[in-house]
């Protein structure tokens, strides 16, 4: 809608004035996309926030389980230097453990990689 008064200067005032009003409408528009967006997107964002915790769960309980893996070996080589088991029994128990380090070491890469999974998604 034109409004035509005939004056020049009145016109220029009224398109100023169109013309914030369109520009004010667009910045609210934006901002409602926005919001919808962030409402749209938080159970996602939930979701890769519980991933990140389980994430960082688990590699703490497997630096806690090599740790303790680690201290029985030290315990279990002090046994053998102090004759308090034979040669067999800290092999025997050796393997065991080391076994288990090994499984803790794969298990600590594949995380690890379902991590680095996670994160080309949630950059995509």
């Amino acid at each position: 809608m034109k409004l035509e008064t005939g004056n020049p200067k009145l016109e220029s005032v009224v398109q100023n004035i169109k013309s914030k009003i369109r520009n004010r409408k667009s910045k609210i528009v934006n901002h409602i996309m926005l919001i919808i967006d962030d409402i749209l997107l938080s159970p996602i964002k939930g979701i890769f926030w519980i991933f990140r915790e389980l994430h960082k769960a688990a590699q703490e309980e497997l630096a806690t389980e090599a740790e303790t893996i680690t201290q029985e070996l030290s315990e279990l080589y002090m046994m053998l230097e102090t004759g308090r088991i034979t040669e067999e029994e800290f092999d025997a128990r050796e393997k065991e453990l080391l076994d288990r380090l090994d499984e803790i070491q794969e298990r600590g890469t594949l995380i690890e990689e379902d991590r680095e999974r996670a994160q080309e998604i949630n950059r995509a």
